[in-house]
């Protein structure tokens, strides 16, 4: 497999400590996050030249709190010390921080403002979502696990996971529920199934991952549109085509659905349990598992067929792609590959 660069990452990760923390975001540049070291790396994409590190000093416990604003200013990153901070995606100055006294989950960013959801046990205000100015990080609205939980009626509510704006709205999802708020000023409008993981948007759907299953649900109504479960519960995020919708599961399955009906298009067994999201690259869907995680494992996003695997130096710990373009971040190493030369 061709590999068109690749670079030692600025902080070598911590072994020993849980994964998902690390993650990957190639919108508007090429951003690397050491969940478990604290560190943000800009990268441009094309050589891999290093433009910028930003060590935070806590770890990013949630991939879901690193976004790119829309117009490209800022992005954001939650800290375990409850801090949500905003960087300036050219320099990774701080342009501002918010502390929230609870983990952040969750991130989601409108054209001027910063949807976040947070989490915690210990009070009605130790839970919520809110939204910040995008300018200075100041509160714009936020809604209680008090509040919400009137809006409800379910107790507790623990947001997990926000989606993407659409409609003037946020999808919100928690173990037990998903609803959704009006990103202008917070209100709950209408229930929609409960979500773990990140949605993701289609052009007239949304794709909702749980413990357990991934709903399919209209844009316009939230009507239920179909519900795929594998044996086991989840262990990654999901990935879609226009066909088809892909996702790992604990009973060391890598799944293909029909985006359209949720209809199995495929199960491809790996010999362990898939530990990364999936990425789609070059009309493959890539992804690692956890026993021999050093490397990446490449199957046909319309059959299932294994293409073929490629071995990395240090684990692989998050991977995205495009029709040209197979990124891939471990605890040693950034790379960048061209998907079509996997053999």
């Amino acid at each position: 497999m061709d590999v068109v660069w690749n670079v030692d990452n600025p902080f070598r990760d911590i072994t020993g400590l849980p994964r998902r923390t690390n993650t990957l975001v190639a919108e508007h540049g090429l951003y690397t996050v050491g969940g478990n070291t604290g560190t943000v790396t800009r990268l441009d994409p094309d050589s891999g030249t290093r433009e910028w590190v930003r060590e935070l000093g806590d770890h990013i416990d949630r991939p879901e709190t690193v976004q790119v604003m829309p117009d490209r200013s800022f992005l954001t990153a939650a800290t375990d010390d409850e801090t949500l901070h905003a960087l300036d995606v050219s320099t990774g100055e701080t342009r501002w921080t918010q502390s929230l006294d609870s983990t952040v989950e969750a991130v989601s960013l409108t054209d001027d403002s910063v949807v976040v959801a947070w989490s915690g046990e210990s009070s009605d205000d130790a839970s919520g979502v809110g939204c910040l100015a995008g300018e200075d990080g100041t509160w714009r609205w936020d809604q209680s696990k008090a509040a919400l939980r009137e809006a409800t009626g379910y107790d507790p509510i623990l947001p997990r996971t926000l989606s993407e704006p659409f409609d003037e709205t946020v999808y919100v999802g928690t173990p037990n529920i998903g609803f959704r708020v009006r990103t202008t000023e917070g209100s709950v409008v209408g229930e929609a199934p409960s979500g773990t993981h990140r949605p993701l948007l289609g052009d007239d759907s949304i794709y909702i991952p749980g413990l357990d299953w991934v709903d399919a649900v209209t844009l316009s109504s939230f009507s239920h549109l179909w519900t795929a479960e594998p044996s086991e519960s989840l262990s990654t995020g999901i990935a879609l085509t226009d066909s088809g919708v892909y996702f790992g599961a604990r009973d060391h399955g890598l799944y293909g659905i029909a985006r359209e009906t949720g209809d199995r298009l495929w199960r491809y067994e790996m010999e362990s349990e898939v530990e990364t999201t999936p990425a789609i690259a070059a009309g493959l869907v890539w992804t690692s598992e956890r026993e021999t995680d050093d490397r990446l494992v490449a199957v046909d996003a319309e059959t299932g067929r294994p293409v073929g695997q490629f071995l990395v130096g240090g684990e692989v710990q998050a991977v995205t792609g495009s029709d040209d373009a197979l990124y891939v971040f471990t605890s040693e190493q950034t790379y960048r590959l061209n998907p079509s030369s996997i053999e």
